[in-house]
């Protein structure tokens, strides 16, 4: 009968192996044997050192946040969907997964003759970009806004999506549109300005500030260096066809490196505020 060294070598032909002995001569790194299979709760637990993992539970063993394990590729169209959780993105759905105006995600820059051009709706612009833009016309759209602005407590609120860096110096005109309603039942004064976040080299020469009502009632005010205009006497609506549309015309000059600009709006009365009911934009035509 062989010894268990004997055994574990391997090379002799001559002695025979007792079932002890068989059953330690176990599978390691080096040596061939024999070896218990690993439980799930072993195999998901990554410790054991000693026993073997079969096929079925090794693909039960799926990876987590906490775990590491086999995954699943998600398709293009779960990728794009954004609420899968349990399988892998690749480099190829990942680069698949463009941004939109309804989705977000992966986007190439704009070079500097794309900026210019103004045509493209699939890259990013950079600040650098825009501000070496030789475009002369640029458009800002902001959002439309259920929210009180301009209570006692806040003078001014930035438009929603009205934050923006004109993409070069010169001389630019100004033709701006917001649509909205006084909540107050007292009615008031409606203020917009332009502030300045970033830089401090513009003026403004305005030649003409229009508002009227949706009934046609229409009046000019004047507006300072940086804005303030200010809508006096507005009366109150109940509904977005008795609001205010306001028109705004003007020009403004910028005369260095391109400042950044938020369109602000508040309101002289104490509770109410006002309300946006349709998205403000405004057209920025270049003139020099």
């Amino acid at each position: 009968i062989a010894t268990q060294t004997e055994t574990d070598t391997g090379t002799d032909d001559t002695r025979a192996i007792t079932p002890l002995k068989l059953a330690s001569r176990t599978a390691t790194e080096t040596r061939a044997g024999v070896i218990e299979l690993a439980t799930q709760t072993e195999t998901d637990t990554g410790a054991d050192d000693t026993r073997a993992i079969t096929p079925l539970k090794l693909h039960t063993r799926v990876a987590s946040e906490t775990l590491t394990g086999i995954i699943e590729l998600a398709t293009q169209t779960e990728v794009n969907t954004g609420t899968d959780t349990g399988r892998a993105v690749t480099p190829a759905t990942l680069a698949g997964r463009t941004a939109t105006e309804t989705r977000a995600g992966v986007i190439e820059l704009a070079t500097q003759a794309e900026v210019d051009a103004g045509t493209d709706t699939d890259r990013a612009v950079t600040p650098a970009t825009l501000s070496s833009s030789t475009a002369t016309q640029f458009t800002v759209l902001g959002t439309a806004a259920s929210e009180t602005i301009g209570d006692a407590s806040t003078a001014y609120v930035t438009l929603s999506g009205m934050t923006f860096t004109f993409p070069s110096t010169g001389d630019w005109n100004i033709d701006m549109v917001v649509r909205c309603r006084i909540n107050n039942a007292s009615g008031g004064n409606l203020k917009l300005r332009f502030n300045i976040t970033a830089g401090t080299n513009i003026t403004t020469e305005v030649e003409a500030l229009l508002y009227n009502t949706i009934s046609g009632t229409e009046g000019f005010r004047g507006w300072d260096l940086i804005g303030d205009l200010e809508f006096a006497n507005l009366t109150p609506a109940a509904t977005v066809t008795q609001g205010h549309y306001l028109r705004i015309h003007g020009r403004i000059q910028v005369t260095g490196t391109a400042p950044t600009i938020d369109v602000q709006m508040g309101h002289t009365v104490a509770t109410g505020g006002v309300e946006i009911l349709a998205e403000p934009w405004i057209v920025f035509t270049k003139i020099t």
